[in-house]
């Protein structure tokens, strides 16, 4: 065995494969026009959104995202849904095409006293 091959097999061969193991992170990160596309179609199901990772449920209908951090090899949305009595602010981290609701924030809304 010559040192070319020791030092390929020892050095390039691992890089080559965390290479490749972050591009199909990167190419694989959701985009904020699918996860808002989503987040419509799984809130307007049965007007509901099942937590992942802890019991959690957001009511209501989706709105908008407030704020989208991209880490190339995932994304974390904060995003708010709505409904008659409260709004909700939720957490969803988007990794490998795919999406999980980590976290949900709840502010009621406040009825105008006449």
């Amino acid at each position: 065995m010559t040192n070319g091959y020791l030092f390929r097999k020892r050095y390039v061969e691992p890089v080559l494969f965390l290479i490749s193991f972050a591009l199909i992170f990167i190419i694989s990160n959701p985009t904020q026009a699918r996860f808002e596309h989503w987040a419509a179609r799984e809130l307007q199901r049965d007007e509901s959104l099942r937590g992942f990772g802890k019991q959690l449920v957001i009511a209501g209908k989706y709105e908008k995202v407030l704020k989208k951090k991209n880490y190339l090899l995932f994304s974390v949305y904060y995003a708010q849904a709505a409904d008659s009595y409260s709004t909700k602010k939720f957490h969803v981290v988007g990794i490998l095409n795919r999406y999980y609701p980590v976290d949900v924030e709840q502010s009621l809304i406040k009825q105008q006293v006449q």
